[in-house]
Protein backbone atom coordinates (compact mmCIF):
# COMPACT_ATOMS: atom_id res chain seq x y z
CA UNK A 1 0.00 0.00 0.00
CA UNK A 2 1.46 3.31 -1.11
CA UNK A 3 1.62 6.27 0.96
CA UNK A 4 -0.47 8.33 -0.67
CA UNK A 5 -3.40 5.41 0.19
CA UNK A 6 -2.32 5.61 3.83
CA UNK A 7 -2.59 9.37 3.89
CA UNK A 8 -6.05 8.70 2.27
CA UNK A 9 -7.54 6.19 4.92
CA UNK A 10 -5.70 8.83 7.69
CA UNK A 11 -7.60 11.76 6.68
CA UNK A 12 -10.85 10.00 6.39
CA UNK A 13 -10.75 8.75 10.10
CA UNK A 14 -9.71 12.32 11.21
CA UNK A 15 -13.24 13.66 9.90
CA UNK A 16 -15.04 11.11 10.79
CA UNK A 17 -13.34 11.68 14.78
CA UNK A 18 -11.61 7.90 14.85
CA UNK A 19 -7.94 7.82 15.99
CA UNK A 20 -7.67 4.16 13.69
CA UNK A 21 -7.26 3.40 10.33
CA UNK A 22 -8.54 0.13 9.15
CA UNK A 23 -6.46 -1.97 6.26
CA UNK A 24 -8.10 -4.57 5.06
CA UNK A 25 -7.27 -4.68 1.45
CA UNK A 26 -3.72 -5.78 0.93
CA UNK A 27 -2.20 -7.63 -1.78
CA UNK A 28 -1.04 -11.06 -1.32
CA UNK A 29 2.92 -10.22 -1.91
CA UNK A 30 2.39 -7.80 1.09
CA UNK A 31 0.44 -9.60 3.57
CA UNK A 32 2.80 -12.36 2.86
CA UNK A 33 5.85 -10.18 3.24
CA UNK A 34 4.14 -8.88 6.62
CA UNK A 35 4.28 -12.67 7.62
CA UNK A 36 7.90 -13.20 6.98
CA UNK A 37 10.41 -13.51 9.44
CA UNK A 38 12.94 -10.75 10.03
CA UNK A 39 16.30 -11.92 8.77
CA UNK A 40 18.54 -12.10 11.61
CA UNK A 41 21.67 -9.88 11.87
CA UNK A 42 24.91 -10.52 14.04
CA UNK A 43 25.96 -6.93 14.09
CA UNK A 44 24.26 -3.53 14.94
CA UNK A 45 22.72 -0.86 12.50
CA UNK A 46 25.33 0.14 9.97
CA UNK A 47 26.37 3.32 8.52
CA UNK A 48 24.39 2.43 5.42
CA UNK A 49 21.22 1.84 7.11
CA UNK A 50 20.92 5.14 8.85
CA UNK A 51 20.51 8.76 6.61
CA UNK A 52 21.95 10.81 9.54
CA UNK A 53 24.62 11.01 12.40
CA UNK A 54 25.36 13.01 15.49
CA UNK A 55 28.29 15.64 15.05
CA UNK A 56 28.89 15.66 18.78
CA UNK A 57 27.70 19.33 19.33
CA UNK A 58 24.66 19.46 21.97
CA UNK A 59 22.45 22.14 23.40
CA UNK A 60 20.35 22.10 26.79
CA UNK A 61 16.79 23.05 26.06
CA UNK A 62 14.93 22.70 29.34
CA UNK A 63 16.42 20.32 30.76
CA UNK A 64 16.85 18.34 28.47
CA UNK A 65 20.07 17.34 26.08
CA UNK A 66 19.63 18.10 22.05
CA UNK A 67 22.07 16.53 19.35
CA UNK A 68 22.66 18.10 16.42
CA UNK A 69 22.78 16.03 13.37
CA UNK A 70 24.91 15.45 9.97
CA UNK A 71 22.96 14.13 6.86
CA UNK A 72 25.46 11.16 5.92
CA UNK A 73 24.83 11.36 2.11
CA UNK A 74 26.12 14.56 1.38
CA UNK A 75 27.31 15.96 4.67
CA UNK A 76 24.25 18.57 5.16
CA UNK A 77 24.68 19.50 8.64
CA UNK A 78 21.04 19.74 10.30
CA UNK A 79 19.16 21.12 13.39
CA UNK A 80 18.53 19.45 16.58
CA UNK A 81 16.74 16.28 17.84
CA UNK A 82 17.08 14.80 21.14
CA UNK A 83 16.94 11.01 20.57
CA UNK A 84 16.74 9.21 16.93
CA UNK A 85 13.04 8.30 17.66
CA UNK A 86 12.32 11.78 16.93
CA UNK A 87 13.07 11.52 13.02
CA UNK A 88 12.99 8.62 11.03
CA UNK A 89 15.80 7.49 9.06
CA UNK A 90 13.24 6.39 6.55
CA UNK A 91 12.38 9.05 3.46
CA UNK A 92 13.38 12.38 2.91
CA UNK A 93 12.70 14.17 6.17
CA UNK A 94 14.80 16.27 8.07
CA UNK A 95 15.43 18.72 10.41
CA UNK A 96 17.34 21.81 8.91
CA UNK A 97 18.79 24.87 10.20
CA UNK A 98 18.58 25.45 14.17
CA UNK A 99 15.33 23.38 13.98
CA UNK A 100 14.71 21.79 17.42
CA UNK A 101 12.21 18.06 18.14
CA UNK A 102 12.48 16.57 21.36
CA UNK A 103 10.17 15.25 23.73
CA UNK A 104 8.19 12.38 22.20
CA UNK A 105 7.87 14.21 18.72
CA UNK A 106 8.35 12.76 15.45
CA UNK A 107 9.15 13.68 12.15
CA UNK A 108 8.95 10.91 9.01
CA UNK A 109 8.26 10.64 5.54
CA UNK A 110 9.53 13.33 3.32
CA UNK A 111 8.49 16.03 6.12
CA UNK A 112 11.01 19.18 6.69
CA UNK A 113 11.19 21.25 9.78
CA UNK A 114 13.10 24.01 9.42
CA UNK A 115 14.98 27.57 10.80
CA UNK A 116 13.85 28.30 14.41
CA UNK A 117 11.11 26.11 14.76
CA UNK A 118 9.92 23.62 17.72
CA UNK A 119 8.57 20.14 17.00
CA UNK A 120 7.89 19.07 20.62
CA UNK A 121 5.48 16.71 23.50
CA UNK A 122 3.55 14.17 21.01
CA UNK A 123 3.56 15.95 18.16
CA UNK A 124 3.54 14.50 14.81
CA UNK A 125 5.15 16.27 11.46
CA UNK A 126 4.57 13.95 8.27
CA UNK A 127 3.68 13.13 4.82
CA UNK A 128 5.28 16.14 2.95
CA UNK A 129 4.48 18.69 5.97
CA UNK A 130 6.92 21.72 5.95
CA UNK A 131 7.06 23.71 9.59
CA UNK A 132 9.40 26.56 9.16
CA UNK A 133 10.52 29.99 10.75
CA UNK A 134 9.70 30.23 14.82
CA UNK A 135 6.69 28.29 14.63
CA UNK A 136 5.91 25.77 16.94
CA UNK A 137 3.92 22.15 16.90
CA UNK A 138 3.08 20.53 20.39
CA UNK A 139 1.24 18.32 22.96
CA UNK A 140 -0.42 15.99 20.65
CA UNK A 141 -1.03 18.08 17.20
CA UNK A 142 -0.34 16.82 13.63
CA UNK A 143 0.99 18.36 10.74
CA UNK A 144 0.57 16.04 7.64
CA UNK A 145 0.23 15.77 4.10
CA UNK A 146 1.03 19.37 2.11
CA UNK A 147 0.20 21.67 5.10
CA UNK A 148 2.56 24.09 6.38
CA UNK A 149 2.81 26.12 9.25
CA UNK A 150 5.03 28.47 9.44
CA UNK A 151 6.27 32.17 10.79
CA UNK A 152 5.43 32.65 14.32
CA UNK A 153 2.31 30.41 14.24
CA UNK A 154 1.52 27.39 16.91
CA UNK A 155 -0.33 24.36 16.26
CA UNK A 156 -0.83 22.78 20.02
CA UNK A 157 -3.40 20.03 21.32
CA UNK A 158 -5.56 17.70 19.27
CA UNK A 159 -5.21 20.52 16.55
CA UNK A 160 -4.48 18.89 12.73
CA UNK A 161 -3.23 20.64 9.67
CA UNK A 162 -3.41 18.59 6.85
CA UNK A 163 -4.20 18.29 3.12
CA UNK A 164 -3.30 22.07 1.68
CA UNK A 165 -3.58 24.03 4.56
CA UNK A 166 -1.46 26.65 6.50
CA UNK A 167 -1.12 28.14 9.69
CA UNK A 168 1.45 31.15 9.51
CA UNK A 169 2.41 34.73 10.80
CA UNK A 170 1.17 35.20 14.61
CA UNK A 171 -1.96 32.94 14.19
CA UNK A 172 -2.48 30.00 17.06
CA UNK A 173 -4.76 27.21 16.76
CA UNK A 174 -5.64 24.34 19.79
CA UNK A 175 -7.89 22.23 21.30
CA UNK A 176 -10.07 19.47 18.41
CA UNK A 177 -9.48 22.00 15.75
CA UNK A 178 -8.76 20.64 12.06
CA UNK A 179 -7.64 22.84 9.12
CA UNK A 180 -7.74 21.42 5.60
CA UNK A 181 -8.27 21.49 2.17
CA UNK A 182 -6.66 24.58 1.24
CA UNK A 183 -7.98 26.60 4.56
CA UNK A 184 -5.69 29.63 5.67
CA UNK A 185 -5.12 30.81 9.30
CA UNK A 186 -2.69 33.51 9.78
CA UNK A 187 -2.23 36.73 11.18
CA UNK A 188 -3.07 37.26 14.82
CA UNK A 189 -6.46 35.03 14.35
CA UNK A 190 -6.53 32.08 17.09
CA UNK A 191 -8.81 28.93 16.36
CA UNK A 192 -9.64 26.84 19.23
CA UNK A 193 -12.25 24.27 20.74
CA UNK A 194 -14.07 21.94 17.95
CA UNK A 195 -14.03 24.23 15.37
CA UNK A 196 -13.00 22.80 11.70
CA UNK A 197 -11.52 25.45 9.01
CA UNK A 198 -11.94 23.84 5.51
CA UNK A 199 -12.26 24.39 1.64
CA UNK A 200 -10.55 28.05 1.01
CA UNK A 201 -11.78 29.53 3.91
CA UNK A 202 -9.26 32.28 5.61
CA UNK A 203 -9.21 33.63 8.59
CA UNK A 204 -7.38 36.29 9.77
CA UNK A 205 -8.32 38.23 12.55
CA UNK A 206 -10.10 37.42 15.92
CA UNK A 207 -10.52 34.55 18.33
CA UNK A 208 -12.69 31.75 16.55
CA UNK A 209 -14.74 29.54 18.95
CA UNK A 210 -15.77 26.00 17.89
CA UNK A 211 -18.24 25.48 14.22
CA UNK A 212 -17.38 24.79 10.89
CA UNK A 213 -15.60 27.78 9.22
CA UNK A 214 -15.62 27.60 4.98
Amino acid sequence: MKKEQILQLIEAAILEGKDTINITEVPFKEALEMCEEPEEVNNKETKEDKKYEFTGETVAHYGRTLHRIRRIEDGLVGGFIEKEDNLSHEGDCFVFGNARVFGRAWVGWDAKVSGNAKVFGDAQVYGNAEVSGNAEVCDNAEVLENAKVYGNAWVCSSAGVFGNAKVYGNAGIHGNVWVHGKAQVYGRAEVYGDATVRGEAAISEGIIPSGIHR
